[in-house]
């Protein structure tokens, strides 16, 4: 139970530091103190493959009991992810932790900023026990975007046009077949 901290008469759960600041997910499950188990009754909800930047990412424990849902951005056994500029401190994979009471149907929906393939890892704590659920979001990149549809289109610009009343009277022969 290193993850929860109770405080005061109202009990309220807080997320401990060492989670909030972990620079990878295997970092998460030392500071919670313990092996999650790999569970198929946790479901990571979003799109295979979206545009760069915000989306809706649903969360959703099918485990009985279930009292934390934590969403990290990564993946176990995986290093850290690079730092944005060089210099910089690694970013914590650490995105949201929602507490739920017994019998509450453990879901909700977060916005989750995606800017590259990434894969996103739901923590659960049910009755005692940590379990994990993977998921790999790809970002689409746009066709004009890419550096090989960007080589295309120079290339083709750079082409000579034919005149249009030469495309025309073109189109227009047609050639016997024999």
């Amino acid at each position: 139970m290193a993850l929860l901290i109770c405080a005061g008469a109202a009990q309220a759960q807080v997320i401990s530091p060492a989670v909030s600041t972990a620079v990878t997910v295997d970092a998460v499950f030392q500071a919670i103190g313990g092996k999650p188990a790999s569970s198929g009754y946790l479901v990571i909800d979003a799109p295979d493959v979206m545009e760069a930047g915000k989306t809706q990412v649903r969360v959703r424990s099918e485990i009985s009991g279930t009292g934390w849902l934590v969403l990290l951005k990564g993946r176990k056994g995986k290093p850290a992810a690079k730092p944005a500029a060089p210099g910089q401190p690694v970013p914590p994979v650490f995105i949201k932790a929602v507490p739920f009471k017994g019998g509450e149907v453990a879901q909700t929906s977060m916005e989750v900023e995606l800017t590259h393939d990434t894969y996103l890892t739901l923590v659960a704590y049910s009755r005692g026990r940590w379990y994990y659920a993977e998921r790999e979001l790809k970002i689409a990149v746009p066709a004009l975007s890419s550096p090989r549809a960007q080589a295309f289109s120079a290339s083709s610009s750079a082409l000579p046009s034919m005149p249009a009343s030469a495309a025309a009277s073109a189109a227009a022969k047609v050639l016997p077949v024999r």
